[in-house]
């Protein structure tokens, strides 16, 4: 999976706000056609995305979960909503135009969203714990897993960010990057706000693998948690601290009306 790495802006708070500047233009842009069912199944599986031929499809997906594609959002940064909101499950078929961009399929969902659902939102500023991305030693070495980058990335096609996992193991890659890009890769994959606090400037070639399973003992087959991968692979540490994040308050949301 390669993460498309757009700088989100931190100046003394946390910038996120996604839902209000592209209203005008979600309403130009709807599905022909969906389909909501309810969801019994009791699978822990979900799935949900673009498919070929201007199709989405979404398996065993809560209501805030869609909310999340539509807007892009963490789930923190949703706030407020019936409980059904994050239990009840549903499968979504939609339809729109053969040639619909992947980028353009979240703005149809809000749009299906504001029909179906009768969703309503607006937006807000909450404070919240962030983590702090620091560099862990006095004289500012780095870890072998952080290293200046070298090279040209004009010519090549392996720059950039990319993720990888398995159920328990994270693998977070960065070639010819901003420590910002890093940053972004952590926030995406923990579901929290890393905020840089390096002042590390130029590009980097990074490299971090860690555990999500707190059970387990690091070894060959097992690496350490995020916190103690983050120093020991990058020099770096992630430390506690407050930021102000942009959230999206729900005023209103219904049962979908019948397909």
């Amino acid at each position: 999976m390669r993460i498309c790495v757009a700088a989100i802006a931190i100046v003394g708070a946390i910038s996120i706000d996604r839902a209000g500047a592209e209203q005008s233009a979600a309403t130009e842009l709807a599905f022909e056609v969906s389909s909501i069912k309810t969801n019994r199944s009791g699978d822990a599986k979900i799935r949900m995305g673009p498919q070929p031929g201007g199709r989405f499809s979404a398996t065993n997906v809560t209501v805030r979960q869609l909310i999340q594609f539509a807007y892009q959002l963490h789930d923190f940064q949703i706030v407020g909503g019936p409980s059904w909101t994050m239990e009840t499950r549903f499968n979504v078929e939609a339809k729109g135009r053969e040639n619909t961009a992947p980028d353009e399929m979240p703005l149809m969902m809000r749009q299906l969203l504001r029909e179906r659902f009768q969703l309503t939102m607006h937006s807000g500023k909450r404070e919240i714990a962030v983590r702090e991305l620091v560099v862990a030693s006095r004289d500012g070495s780095l870890g072998p897993g952080l290293r200046p980058a070298v090279g040209d990335c004009a010519s090549s096609k392996t720059c950039g960010v990319t993720t990888a996992g398995t159920a328990t193991v994270r693998d977070l890659r960065g070639r010819q990057m901003p420590i910002a890009g890093m940053v972004q890769g952590l926030t995406i994959m923990t579901d929290g706000i890393v905020v840089d606090r390096t002042n590390l400037v130029g590009e980097f070639d990074f490299e971090l693998t860690w555990s999500t399973d707190l059970t387990a003992h690091p070894g060959p087959d097992s690496p350490p948690g995020l916190e103690t991968a983050v120093v020991e692979q990058l020099g770096l540490r992630l430390q506690q601290g407050r930021g102000i994040a942009e959230v999206q308050m729900i005023d209103h949301v219904a049962q979908p009306t019948a397909d």
